[in-house]
């Protein structure tokens, strides 16, 4: 990160995010960042700084519910969704995974259909598509959030490991670092926002899809079978809004596995606005 580049906490109402700004610099445009399950802001820092060495940009990087520390329930979901969708207005908004859910689902309920600058969503689901995998899926997420509810600090670090060493991040390693920034999180917190925004009860948004007009992009893994069934989905809906990019050789984790290909599109996009600085 750049000597003049500001990193700053502020809020806009239940929204805590971190505002990376360029000392001296106006920008011309802003991108919002929306992190996965239990992880922080912090993980877009280096691909922000990195645009903003070429883009006249500030870059917000927001605490999903229950990551930002706060030891107690969530924001009740409609409140935040209507918020959330406030936030994310004219902005170049790129997502990952629960924050790509999150994105989609404040825009579906909102009705948002040319508002954004852009949307770059990285292995987002865009609603279950069966009663059945809904239910199996309610069924998991409860399972899951009872667990996290009744978790000590020492237990919450354990989870951490051990759900990062599912084979969807193919068997990625947590450094001591991301371990330390990911448990000043709250197991607590974290569970009761596992309850309020659970995929069980996300909309699915392929009729919302079809009407915006703004541009959008789906990242997926070539590992990643199931999202990239619902990516192609997602740009049948609206082939002349919606693309899909397939990164090779990777799963669900593709922004820590290949962030390149990430940074890559996200230039793509953003030259389409402006000329690099």
């Amino acid at each position: 990160m750049a000597a003049f580049d500001i990193v700053r906490s502020n809020s806009f109402s239940h929204i805590k995010y971190l505002e990376v700004a360029r000392f001296g610099q106006t920008p011309a445009s802003r991108c919002v960042f929306l992190h996965g399950f239990t992880q922080q802001p912090q993980m877009w820092l280096n691909l922000a700084t990195n645009l903003m060495e070429d883009f006249p940009i500030r870059c917000d990087l927001l605490f999903l519910p229950g990551h930002d520390g706060h030891d107690g329930l969530t924001p009740l979901r409609e409140r935040y969704l209507e918020e959330l969708v406030e936030f994310l207005r004219d902005a170049h908004v790129v997502a990952y995974s629960m924050g790509a859910r999150l994105a989609l689902w404040s825009l579906y309920a909102q009705g948002i259909g040319d508002e954004l600058s852009s949307l770059t969503l990285i292995s987002g689901h865009i609603g279950v598509q069966s009663d059945e995998e809904r239910n199996e899926r309610y069924k998991k997420d409860l399972t899951l959030a009872r667990a996290l509810l009744e978790m000590d600090t020492n237990n919450y670090r354990q989870f951490l490991l051990q759900w990062n060493s599912q084979s969807i991040f193919e068997g990625r390693e947590m450094d001591e670092k991301e371990l330390r920034r990911r448990g000043q999180a709250s197991a607590f917190s974290v569970g009761s926002a596992l309850v309020e925004y659970s995929t069980s009860i996300q909309p699915d948004v392929s009729s919302y899809l079809e009407n915006i007009s703004f541009s959008t992009t789906f990242v997926v893994g070539s590992k990643d079978v199931k999202y990239q069934e619902l990516a192609y989905l997602a740009q049948r809906a609206n082939p002349s809004a919606i693309s899909r990019i397939v990164v090779e050789g990777v799963s669900h984790d593709v922004l820590s596995t290949k962030s390149h290909e990430v940074e890559k599109t996200l230039r793509s996009t953003l030259n389409r606005f402006f000329s690099p600085a």
